[in-house]
């Protein structure tokens, strides 16, 4: 009888350290995950941002291109102003 009592202490030993081994591997991997899904959301938002900067610069290029464009048609008018002046005075 003495014998049974130790194998079934034995047996509840096991149990148990089974039971908080499983426990704690699964509160481990449900950590991680919450971190790898926080770590993903502030990668995401980051893109986010970048790509609403990248928007802002572009559209700020485009502006940039249009000035320049402008410029460059007035300056075009006046040469071919000036080349008919001096055409004229040859």
């Amino acid at each position: 009888m003495g014998d049974s009592w130790i194998v079934e202490d034995v047996v509840s030993v096991v149990g148990v350290f089974v039971l908080l081994t499983t426990v704690i591997t699964v509160g481990i991997r449900q950590y991680a995950g919450v971190k790898r899904a926080r770590a993903e959301a502030e990668r995401d938002q980051d893109h986010r941002r970048l790509a609403e900067t990248a928007l802002l610069l572009q559209e700020n290029t485009e502006l940039q291109l249009r000035e320049i464009a402008v410029h460059l048609a007035d300056i075009s008018a006046r040469v071919e102003s000036l080349e008919r002046i001096l055409k004229e005075v040859e």
